[in-house]
């Protein structure tokens, strides 16, 4: 990718991979769904980098999607998969450091690790999926020490379109090292249409 530029300057091309290994069924698209409402029983472990001059930043992540019990008989077979209620599960690790690429301005990034892990279950009957999510945020240097924070969801999603159309609510509470720790309410609509 052409990356970021700086003027009047010849800077590196910024350059990203990504791997990941499903052992189960395979995934394919644009995008993952990352919820396959009980349709599809899915293992998946990836890694990735991302790397321009001084800058690097690197990811591993796991995700299962595990239907539970057997799905309905039905003479004939539908046309598209029978939904089952789930389990849904995801681990994510991240690492940044900008380096002297990105030292200083508004594009500065500091060396940090961070984490999210999200636990959710879906019931088929009622379209709906209650989860938990947990995230942490840690920067390595003492100067930006006071930026780390943790982060817990819990919220409830309602799938009456499948993924091509959700409705989301969620309870967020952030708690960072230094400051205020803090409440959010978020309801969010998702549609895809094309």
């Amino acid at each position: 990718f052409q990356g970021a530029r700086q003027t009047g300057s010849r800077n590196s091309l910024r350059e990203t991979a990504r791997l990941s290994y499903n052992p189960w069924e395979t995934e394919s698209g644009y995008t993952y769904p990352g919820v396959y409402l009980g349709n599809k029983k899915v293992l998946q472990f990836g890694g990735g980098i991302d790397h321009q001059a001084d800058y690097k930043g690197y990811s591993a992540d796991a995700f299962i999607s595990l239907p539970i019990g057997v799905a309905p008989a039905t003479t004939p077979p539908p046309a598209t998969p029978v939904s089952r209620d789930a389990v849904n599960a995801e681990l994510t690790l991240l690492a940044f450091d900008g380096g002297t690429t990105f030292a200083t301005g508004a594009t500065a990034i500091p060396e940090q690790k961070a984490a999210t892990m999200q636990l959710g279950y879906y019931i088929s009957q009622f379209k709906i999926m209650p989860w938990g999510r947990l995230e942490k945020q840690d920067f390595r240097a003492s100067a930006n020490n006071g930026r780390d924070n943790n982060r817990q969801q819990v919220g409830l999603t309602w799938f009456p379109g499948g993924n091509n159309f959700n409705v989301k609510a969620a309870y967020s509470r952030v708690s960072p090292r230094v400051g205020t720790t803090t409440n959010e309410y978020t309801v969010q609509v998702q549609f895809f249409y094309y």
